[in-house]
């Protein structure tokens, strides 16, 4: 039996090992990271443990919730060893739940904490973590150094005033680059109930008024070059229509003043503006050399992005392309979708969000090199709500470490040593990289 949580358990051979410590050191990329620009530059320090790995994440929340535990426990008014406590009744019972790694390998990765967490090993865990986080002052900060985050970019809307990127960058003293992303889903969305009360203050950011959709376009373009000042690299979209129509600018205008007025617009008039608005952003990114980074929600809607991309690239119009999926179940379709369009060299695949089940990712890992080509997959973005995401990069680098090892010594792939190097860290990390 091995030992519980060895810091090596997922790699299985030794070619494994091997290619791991190639890319273990790497640095991280956050392309999608939730934390607000203002956490970051005010630097919040942490006081418990409960307030890193519990509070701020809702499936453990849900755990606990489903498990029985009392709601004053959960988001009453509890203290922090309580909640701690009643965590710690509830993860032995999540046996075979990704919670379960998950939870250990936070606290192997933060507080050094090697035996498992238990009713019994709770007060004792208790005191060495947060006598950790009060000797090492750990703060945000902190913990971008001991993950090496050198890169981060929050997804801001178009209207965001960006003064917390402007401070952090004036302030020269956070460790980790920090890069607004020109996210404009709300002027994809007209038929949203806030739709207009978005126009207008779009227009309020950019001091001049919009009447039609040429204005609208010109003041996100307006926008889209403000964020360029501050360093923005990437514009995330998320894409849910599912097929792309023969597109009217007229009709997408008409289309645009209805929604402006707050009319109804029907599914017809929708998707033209929708088409429309793509196509617009899509080629101002590549004017301005924005990587286009794309979320799809059904496997409809990453068919309806290729032929938009498709298009764009008859047209010379194509920016770099980051293609991820909402489900993991998705990504053979995607893939093989990907590999056998006429788009070449600008798109690749990667995964956002992070599948804590080895089986999940080892799932997309064989789904992208079946019906695609693995060393042109970007990885993962884990895309946490906090820090606690930052250690599932070494989790998904050694799930990939592993993939390949199995493939080398069961005979299916020669040992290629020097290219199997360079295939890592460009998942890892370098392609990511170097589109961002």
């Amino acid at each position: 039996m091995k030992p519980f949580f060895e810091h090596d358990c997922l790699l299985s051979t030794p070619t494994a090992k091997s290619l791991f410590q190639e890319v273990v050191n790497l640095p991280v990329t956050d392309a999608f990271t939730k934390l607000t620009a203002k956490e970051i530059a005010e630097n919040s320090q942490f006081e418990n443990i409960t307030e890193l790995l519990i509070d701020r994440d809702p499936k453990k929340l849900e755990a606990m919730r489903f498990f029985g535990i009392d709601e004053y426990y959960i988001t009453g008014e509890a203290g922090a060893f309580e909640r701690f406590q009643k965590w710690s009744e509830t993860l032995p019972c999540l046996i075979g739940n990704p919670l379960y790694y998950r939870s250990h390998f936070e606290l192997q990765k933060f507080f050094s904490v090697q035996e498992p967490l238990s009713p019994a090993t709770a007060e004792k865990i208790w005191t060495a973590a947060n006598q950790k986080i009060q000797t090492e002052k750990l703060s945000i900060w902190n913990l971008f150094k001991q993950f090496g985050v050198t890169a981060l970019h929050t997804p801001q809307d178009p209207t965001a005033s960006l003064v917390w990127h402007q401070k952090i960058a004036e302030d020269g003293l956070c460790p980790a680059k920090v890069y607004p992303s020109f996210c404009a889903d709300k002027a994809l969305s007209p038929t949203s109930s806030t739709f207009k009360k978005w126009v207008e203050a779009l227009a309020e950011s950019c001091s001049a008024s919009i009447a039609t959709l040429a204005d609208l376009q010109a003041r996100l373009v307006e926008r889209l070059l403000f964020f360029k000042s501050l360093g923005a690299k990437s514009a995330i979209q998320m894409i849910s229509l599912s097929k792309l129509p023969e597109c009217s600018y007229e009709t997408a205008d008409a289309a645009f003043q209805k929604a402006k007025n707050q009319l109804p617009l029907t599914q017809s008039e929708l998707s033209e503006y929708q088409g429309v608005m793509l196509q617009f952003l899509a080629k101002k990114y590549q004017d301005y050399g924005f990587t286009m980074a794309i979320q799809t929600t059904t496997e409809a809607a990453s068919h309806t992005v290729i032929t938009l991309l498709e298009q764009l690239s008859r047209e010379h119009k194509l920016p770099k392309i980051l293609l991820a999926t909402t489900e993991p179940s998705h990504y053979p379709s995607l893939a093989k979708a990907a590999v056998s369009s006429k788009i070449s060299g600008s798109l690749r695949l990667f995964f956002k969000g992070m599948p804590y089940q080895k089986d999940d990712l080892q799932f997309i890992l064989k789904a992208v090199s079946k019906n695609g080509i693995l060393p042109c997959f970007a990885g993962i973005c884990a895309g946490g709500n906090s820090l606690l995401s930052y250690p599932f990069y070494e989790y998904f680098r050694q799930n990939l470490c592993d993939f390949l090892g199995n493939l080398v010594e069961s005979g299916e792939y020669p040992n290629y040593a020097d290219l199997l190097k360079k295939f890592v860290k460009d998942i890892t990390f370098e392609t990511l990289n170097s589109y961002l």
